[in-house]
């Protein structure tokens, strides 16, 4: 699955997820550098574990 940030409908910021039981794999992940100010790769990083716990995964692994 890919899950992405947008900002006015433009996609800046993804990564691509897989999943298992309880466990979130993530190995590629990207962003827009002319994006970088405003820590978009934060903000998805965000989204990313707010999903993991509201659907009831235990672990997420963003390979780094």
């Amino acid at each position: 699955m890919l899950i992405g940030a947008f900002l006015d409908g433009e996609m800046i910021a993804g990564t691509i997820c897989l999943f298992t039981d309880k466990l979130i794999y993530c190995p590629y992940g990207f962003f827009d550098r002319k994006y970088s100010n405003i820590g978009v790769q934060h903000f998805l990083k965000y989204k990313l574990f707010s999903r993991a716990r509201d659907n009831g995964f235990t672990t997420v692994d963003t390979g780094g």
